[in-house]
């Protein structure tokens, strides 16, 4: 008498029950599911922690130079950082920015590993005091594969106060200004220095993801900044 081979159990997993469309279905599903709470999570704490990274409140709202070149509801960023340095201390080394002069201050690895090659300077350079309103600094070098570069044009400056800048190509300066960085410098009664950047730009929400990236370097350069300005004087 022969034994009956055993029968196998049914399969009875989900993915057997389930058609593959609805598998995939419920996974893009659960996938949006996780984007929109982590969207949601960074503009509700996120974003105001980086739109006003070491800014008081009233720093973050009140009018700086520059502001007026993106008029009307812009997207706007304040952050800042105390120097113990006088404010026409710290000036000079606004002055000098540029890849290709003194660097940005922030953080060289980075920007070296895109292939800029910048070398951020430890000392106030007189040769690089020159600059005017109408004049470029530059974001990349001149012979980086992007050409013509971006960076940012002088629009304004008040000595020992602001550097007012304009985002925008090698090329010209734009008609209307499509997002201004204005570098300010409020002295304090203990000697310090503020120093405040503000950033307006055009865009909503889906803009304020991007300021991600310039939240990164402009942290980076505000503590460049202070880092190199208190180490060259001393203090």
């Amino acid at each position: 008498m022969t034994t009956p081979l055993p029968t196998a159990a049914p399969d009875r997993s989900p993915s057997a029950a389930t058609p593959r469309g609805v598998v995939w279905v419920r996974r893009l599903f659960y996938a949006a599911v996780v984007l929109v709470v982590l969207f949601a999570g960074y503009l509700l704490l996120g974003w105001p922690w980086f739109s006003r990274w070491g800014a008081s409140a009233e720093e973050a709202r009140k009018p700086l130079p520059g502001d007026e070149l993106v008029a009307g509801t812009a997207l706007q960023t304040t952050r800042a950082i105390t120097i113990r340095a006088s404010a026409a201390e710290i000036y000079p080394w606004l002055r000098q920015m540029g890849v290709d002069r003194a660097g940005l201050y922030s953080y060289e690895w980075i920007e070296n590993l895109i292939g800029l090659r910048v070398k951020n300077a430890d000392r106030v350079h007189p040769e690089w005091q020159d600059t005017q309103p109408g004049d470029f600094i530059r974001y990349t070098p001149r012979d980086y594969r992007l050409n013509p570069g971006p960076g940012m044009w002088v629009v304004a400056m008040e000595p020992d106060r602001a550097l007012v800048t304009c985002n925008g190509l090698e090329t010209e300066m734009p008609a209307t200004c499509p997002a201004s960085i204005s570098y300010v410098l409020e002295e304090q009664g203990d000697g310090t220095t503020r120093v405040l950047i503000r950033g307006r730009s055009a865009g909503g929400t889906l803009a304020k993801v991007w300021q991600a990236i310039p939240f990164i370097m402009e942290r980076g350069q505000l503590l460049g900044l202070r880092r190199t300005v208190e180490t060259s004087l001393g203090r």
